[in-house]
């Protein structure tokens, strides 16, 4: 998907890797304008993990990875898969998250106007009972004429541990490359 808006270039490439479990959503952004600029990339997601999302929401566990940078969360509820963990992280340090649907959201709760991204950063709350998602954010300067690519990454392990190998490993320049380089010689 490419657009201009505001002096910036934008491409966006959505893909999967194509043997784990793993989604890249990998934005370039490119600074058309003679000034230094600062944007913030926000992901959001609803967390679902369960056959829909008024069912489970209730049982989801979220958490926060210090190491990986990764937003976690499960469904203790599920018999099946409880120990199945999902995950959000981005290859740019985080500046801002929060696992609150509301926060991000806002009252009533707006996907085309959410009051997370009218106010400066989220409050970083992680915690459960409260309606789940994963809402994370990078802040990104740019010189004039700078190009720079932010890339979220989104995927389940096994288990916690599993999960958090893959956000690591995922979120590295190179293997999402190299992800990239393989999906396109499967297709």
């Amino acid at each position: 998907f490419k657009s201009f808006n505001n002096g910036f270039e934008q491409e966006l490439k959505l893909f999967v890797d194509p043997a784990a479990p793993v989604k890249f959503i990998e934005l370039k952004l490119t600074n058309h304008t003679q000034e230094n600029r600062r944007i913030t990339a926000t992901y959001f997601a609803e967390w679902v993990l369960g056959p829909n999302r008024d069912k489970s929401k209730n049982f989801i566990i979220p958490g926060f990875d210090n190491e990986s940078g990764a937003l976690i969360a499960r469904n203790s509820y599920s018999t099946e898969f409880s120990r199945h963990t999902a995950f959000l992280t981005s290859d740019k340090p985080v500046h801002g998250l929060t696992t609150d649907r509301q926060e991000f959201l806002g009252m009533p709760g707006s996907r085309s106007h959410p009051a997370g991204l009218m106010r400066i950063g989220l409050s970083g709350t992680v915690k459960s009972c409260v309606d789940p998602c994963a809402a994370l954010q990078s802040h990104l300067n740019f010189a004039p004429g700078e190009e720079q690519i932010l890339t979220f990454v989104m995927g389940q392990g096994d288990t916690q541990d599993n999960a958090l190998e893959l956000a690591q490993r995922y979120s590295r320049r190179d293997e999402i490359e190299q992800s990239w380089k393989e999906t396109i010689e499967k297709w």
